[in-house]
């Protein structure tokens, strides 16, 4: 489902918003990862929602992925910021290897214990944010920026 809203655009490691055409895949994908890890242990069900975001890609040559990575609130802020972002790039390298996604569609965000997607007051709260976060961004194959030029 396209909705008119805004262009992401890949800048660096960073995907920025601008307006025109973008569709956002409705439900995205989470991958759990165990306390302190950055483990990437997949399953079939798991593994089958990997095919089916890469699919998504070669169904959309414009789309760009965005992987978020979180963590609980336990720990220091330093290393929860280092391991929200080796479970992004974990996720990120397994869509590179295995999927053939090219690097340059790919971006990551780390995000410690700052956006949590899971109350962090209970234990199974924290347990849900021990994880990784896909998004694909559907980009419209004429979509331009707000210099006129094809993204």
């Amino acid at each position: 489902m396209n909705k008119s809203l805004f262009v992401v655009v890949l800048v660096g490691t960073a995907i920025t918003a601008t307006s025109a055409t973008l569709g956002r895949s409705a439900n995205p994908l989470t991958i759990q990862f165990d306390f302190a890890k950055a483990d990437l242990k997949l399953d079939q069900g798991a593994e089958a929602r990997f095919a089916d975001v890469a699919q998504e890609m070669k169904s959309y040559p414009f789309a760009k992925l965005e992987i978020d990575g979180h963590t609980d609130s336990i720990g220091p802020d330093q290393i929860n910021e280092k391991l929200s972002q080796e479970r992004a790039e974990v996720v990120r390298r397994h869509f590179i290897e295995a999927y053939d996604v090219a690097p340059a569609r790919i971006a990551i965000k780390s995000h410690g214990k700052r956006l949590p997607v899971a109350s962090m007051e209970t234990r199974q709260g924290r347990r849900q944010n021990r994880v990784a976060v896909v998004r694909v961004y559907r980009l419209e194959p004429n979509a331009t920026g707000p210099d006129g030029h094809n993204l």
